[in-house]
């Protein structure tokens, strides 16, 4: 379950989000910028690790989308085979023990998958700041429009009775990120 967590709230050691919940964009931007140098500074001497953070943190691409997503989605592989572990041992474990670790597992599935849409968004609208086009502002729709059924699943499912993953934080973090990237285009 660590390396799942790993590759949900971290890209390549850049804390990406609000401890263990969905962040906000102002959260993301400092952090970022915080953690990301922090790391470079940390480990100079890793030239691949300094590298990703730099396009991460001034350069970002489709290239970075891609790898931030296939972490994510490593991370729904991992979580998946967890669940299988648990539902193997279903009949082993006491029913509260079992309820609990599915019910956390699931939860940690709905913020994996919350979080492939939130990066994305959050990379378009980074790349909108350093390299701005219609293609990009176009594609980051997608994420977007998907962040707004992850934000209508979350709050059928959980009620907004958990704190990590809200459907108020999520539309809260696509009405910030629009606004910023409006904020852009009138500069």
């Amino acid at each position: 379950m660590k390396r799942c967590g790993n590759l949900t709230y971290y890209f390549h050691g850049m804390w990406v989000q609000r401890h263990s919940a969905i962040s906000d964009l102002p959260y993301m931007e400092a952090q970022v910028l915080h953690t990301g140098r922090s790391m470079v500074e940390w480990s100079p001497e890793n030239l691949k690790a300094r590298a990703l953070l730099e396009e991460f943190m001034y350069h970002p691409s489709q290239h970075t989308i891609d790898l931030a997503v296939a972490d994510r989605v490593e991370a729904l592989r991992l979580n998946q085979a967890s669940l299988d572990d648990v539902e193997a041992v279903k009949a082993s474990l006491p029913r509260d023990e079992y309820d609990k670790l599915k019910s956390q597992l699931l939860l940690q599935r709905r913020f994996v998958e919350t979080s492939i849409p939130h990066i994305e968004a959050f990379l378009r609208y980074w790349i909108e700041r350093y390299t701005p086009s219609a293609d990009n502002r176009a594609k980051l729709e997608k994420p977007l429009a998907e962040l707004e059924k992850k934000a209508a699943q979350v709050e059928a499912e959980y009620h907004e009775e958990v704190p990590i993953l809200s459907g108020k934080l999520i539309r809260t973090y696509i009405s910030q990120v629009r606004e910023a990237v409006a904020a852009l285009g009138a500069k």
